[in-house]
């Protein structure tokens, strides 16, 4: 999971998305799994059914992306968000982090 996070969140904007295979397959391999059994995997779509069951459940739950925190809260010194002026700040937190 670590080897294909830092591809998705780290490269994501240059093609390395966790939905592409080739992505996935460089994961495995850098985590060391053997290569050609995780294509094989793939290839024989053995988890497929499950994993959409279980995204099938978001939506009805009004779940439909992945969130996204900000802080704003300036009487506790929480000062941040992407739209404000100044350096990054560590008060926007990826849901997926957590």
């Amino acid at each position: 999971m670590s080897a294909l996070s830092k591809r998705h969140f780290t490269n994501g904007s240059a093609g390395d998305s966790a939905s592409k295979r080739p992505t996935l397959l460089r994961a495995a391999a850098e985590a060391g799994l053997d290569a050609a059994a995780a294509e094989a995997f793939l290839e024989s779509g053995e988890l497929h059914d499950a994993v959409w069951r279980s995204y099938g459940v978001m939506p009805r739950r009004g779940i439909s992306a992945i969130p996204l925190f900000i802080f704003h809260v300036p009487e506790l010194g929480l000062v941040g968000g992407p739209l404000r002026e100044g350096p990054p700040t560590p008060y926007v937190i990826n849901g997926s982090h957590l």
